[in-house]
């Protein structure tokens, strides 16, 4: 052991530059444990705001074919039939999401979001109004009949300014009249936590929703009876929809039902990717403390090294506070609007603990006089530790960086580069008859085009790329005898596109041609390579004859004009293989369930997207001022909103990595002064 005086552990004087890097050292572990504290807190720890949230699920229909299941809609009949037969919930409601409401008012008027839900729903949620009243029974029984509404708390006050007079207001919705009711109580969106406002179930898309169980719009939301499992729920349903497919074979072919609870509901994604992170941040911390204690071992006392962890803990807190709202809106986790992601004292306290714990165990370690073989064996064994974690570290961050360019690769069959792409929700009685519709769209169609800067303009209705959602009808081939029924009939996704859609999206026409401006009248189709393959393979897809509905339905034969490439319509994300698709002009057909038209503007070379924002809007407005456009940007965007989830686990994966290499970096450093 050397004892000599000038050269002794114990002796030596803590000069900055050790200070600083141990400083570095911890603050680095205690930011990434406080960002897993923050997030852990809210989604872990926090209940939701409901009564007994724990008994709460979601109800959302699956259809099931060839052995692939699928997430669907589910029918307002089916849902009547799950309300009175079932065995395990207190209480349901039916539930649609995202059902667009135009608040119309002059230059004042905008795109809302609002739920659909029963008159059971705000009561079985626990729920007290902030004003008004909810939804009375009597006025969610008749289809159109009672329109009535309650405003979200946040809508109130930012329309409405918080006045109470709004009760028993009306406004026009949709162009219809609905009255005021009630406010909902402040922070709440409703259960998929976008809604502005709510409306009975009653006043679904099309009236006679309550009899067409083809007519798949809606989810439900249900309280389990106490003592009742998920698994006996899901039991439970799975006895009810079985015995609705024999009763209703065409309708309910593959059609069952899933039962989450509304808590893996908001955050079932969120959970395995923050096991996996607290893992990495919890190794991180505890090497960061080891690489600490060597950089300061013999250089400083206990008290210093208590106080260095508690500086680096405040210092990762407020890091990790900032990263975590900053990185929380483009995480695409979709996490809740109501989560508390801000330091709380609960956090505080646990970082404060968590730092002294280190801080002790720093500076037990850093104090030690010992030079022996057991100093050397732990020093080494923290310069490897630290090497290769920030080795497995930088792996994960290089096969993330990969993952996400195999996404992003994908082919999707058209061009999405400088195309401009907005919405329009056609909503309300004046919109249910065709010549209107027509009408506008051609108008729209031809002031676009004359717009300067613009190359392409086309509307297509009502699925647009990324999007959630999609419409699909049951049509029948003329020469196919097999079919969900046996008699050609096949689910389809349908697509209502303008002459220039094609062009728009740079989609080629391998077989026949696109549609023109005289496609109103001549019942021509446009399929995809998909479908084609499937349903004559070998053959001239060209000429041949389909319908909407059954064989015996009295609607027209459509004949097949045109073959195009098969789209990948989910995006970046979704199945690796596309749908059959088939293409109506939108000149001639409508595809109303529900009737929302997503437009494409394609800029002329040299110009910018936005900088056509405000003539487009302009031009919309000026055919149909009651159609206020959302969701406007380009298509790129769109796509890039699919992979954020893939571009933060990047960040985060690059952060551990770079974070274990400067440790490595310091506790080298550290291990060789210490030898000297």
């Amino acid at each position: 052991m050397n004892l000599d005086p000038q050269t002794s552990p114990s002796r030596r004087a803590l000069r900055p530059g050790f200070a600083a890097a141990a400083f570095l050292c911890l603050a680095l572990g205690f930011a990434a444990a406080s960002a897993i504290l923050l997030v852990g807190k809210a989604v872990v720890v926090d209940e939701l705001s409901y009564r007994d949230p724990s008994r709460l699920v979601l109800l959302t229909g699956v259809h099931t074919e060839d052995g692939k299941a699928e997430e669907w809609a589910i029918s307002q009949p089916d849902y009547l039939d799950w309300s009175k037969q079932n065995q395990v919930f207190e209480r349901m409601s039916l539930l649609a999401s995202d059902y667009a409401m135009n608040l119309i008012d002059g230059a004042r008027s905008e795109r809302l979001n609002s739920e659909l839900a029963s008159y059971t729903y705000f009561p079985m949620l626990g729920l007290e109004p902030a004003a008004g009243r909810f939804f009375l029974e009597e006025e969610d029984q008749v289809p159109y009949r009672n329109p009535v509404a309650v405003l979200g708390y946040d809508l109130w006050q930012r329309r409405f300014g918080g006045d109470p007079k709004v009760i028993g207001r009306e406004l026009d919705l949709n162009t219809r009249r609905y009255t005021v009711v009630g406010v909902a109580p402040k922070g709440f969106r409703g259960v998929y936590d976008k809604a502005d406002l709510w409306v009975p179930s009653m006043m679904s898309p099309v009236p006679d929703a309550p009899v067409l169980r083809r007519f798949r719009w809606a989810a439900a939301v249900a309280r389990l009876k106490p003592g009742v499992t998920l698994e006996q729920a899901q039991a439970d349903l799975d006895r009810i929809t079985g015995a609705l497919r024999k009763r209703y074979p065409v309708d309910n072919q593959g059609m069952g039902v899933r039962v989450d609870s509304l808590d893996a509901h908001f955050f079932g994604a969120v959970r395995p990717a923050l096991r996996t992170a607290a893992r990495s941040a919890a190794l991180l911390l505890l090497l960061a403390a080891a690489s600490a204690a060597v950089l300061l071992r013999g250089r400083a006392s206990l008290g210093t090294a208590l106080a260095l962890c508690l500086a680096a803990a405040a210092a990762g807190l407020g890091a990790a506070a900032w990263a975590v709202r900053a990185l929380a809106p483009v995480s695409g986790f979709n996490l809740p609007s109501f989560l508390r992601l801000a330091p709380g004292p609960g956090a505080v306290l646990a970082l404060a603990a968590l730092a002294l714990a280190a801080g002790l165990a720093v500076g037990l370690v850093a104090r030690s006089s010992a030079d022996g073989g057991g100093w050397r064996l732990f020093r080494g064994a923290v310069v490897a530790a630290d090497a290769a974690l920030a080795v497995f570290l930088l792996a994960g961050a290089v096969r993330a960086v990969r993952d996400y360019r195999e996404v992003v690769a994908k082919d999707l069959g058209f061009r999405p580069g400088n195309l401009l792409t907005m919405r329009v929700d056609m909503r309300g009685p004046k919109w249910m008859a065709d010549p209107p519709v027509f009408g506008t769209e051609r108008s729209y169609l031809e002031r676009l085009s004359k717009l300067d800067g613009v190359e392409t303009a086309a509307i297509g209705g009502p699925s647009i790329v990324a999007d959630e959602s999609w419409a699909g009808n049951y049509l029948t081939l003329e020469d196919d005898l097999e079919g969900e029924d046996g008699e050609g009939t096949w689910f389809l996704i349908v697509h209502a596109v303008s002459p220039e859609y094609f062009k728009a999206l740079g989609i080629p026409i391998l077989q026949g041609r696109a549609f023109t401006p005289a496609d109103t009248d001549t019942f021509g189709v446009i399929v995809s390579q998909a479908l084609a393959r499937r349903h004559w393979p070998g053959q001239n897809p060209l000429g041949k004859r389909l319908k909407r509905g059954e064989r015996t339905s009295p609607k027209p034969w459509l004949t097949v004009v045109g073959v195009v490439p098969d789209i990948h319509y989910e995006g970046y994300k979704g199945e690796a293989w596309p749908a059959p698709d088939v293409y109506v002009s939108l000149l001639q057909f409508q595809v109303r369930l529900p009737l929302t038209l997503n437009i494409f503007v394609k800029p002329r070379a040299g110009v910018e997207p936005a900088s056509l924002i405000p003539a487009v809007d302009r031009e919309l407005r000026a055919v149909a001022p009651d159609l206020p456009p959302y969701d406007v940007g380009t298509m790129q965007e769109r796509l890039d909103r699919q992979v954020q989830p893939d571009r933060l686990r990047v960040r985060v994966a690059s952060f551990f990595a770079l974070a274990a290499a400067a440790l490595t970096a310091m506790a080298v450093w550290g291990a060789a002064a210490g030898r000297r």
